[in-house]
């Protein structure tokens, strides 16, 4: 692979969706939302893997041959899924993306991927930060996750202030929109 690696976060018990795992759920591109995921990076020609362990995965990832990579260290959340990404893409960027986004463009994981910008961590803001749909510089932002979870930091909104990324701006608005629940799916199935 010739460009960075796309982190496919599936960790999380999703609790709200009754521990239906959400990367399966399909989006109105026909496929789930992982497998639109991994479509888009193979596209690109970054290499993706799974960040997380979810036995629901297993089959996904070997029928691909993508890797699986455990949170390091395991139970504090994202920010363990981040660290693994980020010392096995180094030296090369990273994108973190959520499993449960299901309508991330091609356009704007492009622009993700492909922009010029400098900065440790390149991620959008609406109200908060999107650290699941942000792209990593391994070299920038390794050791400073490393000393932020030493300190015993497990805020990924915090991290991310500390770090000071550069703001990326979607332009499809539906890139950011995430189904944490079965009444979300039911929401975008019924439209405005």
């Amino acid at each position: 692979m010739t460009g960075g690696a796309i982190g496919l976060f599936i960790g999380g018990s999703a609790r709200r969706m009754q521990g239906f795992p959400k990367g399966f759920l399909k989006g109105r591109h026909g496929h789930s939302i992982v497998e639109h995921h991994w479509h888009m990076g193979m596209e690109l020609g970054w290499e993706v893997v799974l960040v997380g362990r979810h036995p629901a995965y297993e089959a996904f990832a070997k029928e691909r041959r993508m890797a699986c990579l455990e949170d390091t260290p395991p139970g504090i959340g994202p920010l363990g899924g981040l660290l693994a990404l980020l010392r096995y893409a180094e030296p090369r960027l990273c994108i973190a993306l959520a499993c449960d986004m299901p309508h991330v463009a091609f356009e704007d994981l492009k622009a993700l991927a492909l922009s010029p910008s400098q900065a440790a961590a390149l991620v959008p803001r609406r109200s908060y930060w999107e650290p699941l749909f942000g792209r990593y510089a391994p070299s920038l932002a390794r050791a400073e996750l490393e000393a932020f979870i030493e300190a015993g930091g497990r805020s990924f909104q915090h991290f991310l202030e500390k770090l000071g990324p550069e703001r990326f701006l979607p332009k499809v608005a539906e890139s950011l929109e995430d189904w944490d629940c079965f009444e979300d799916v039911k929401l975008a199935e019924e439209g405005p």
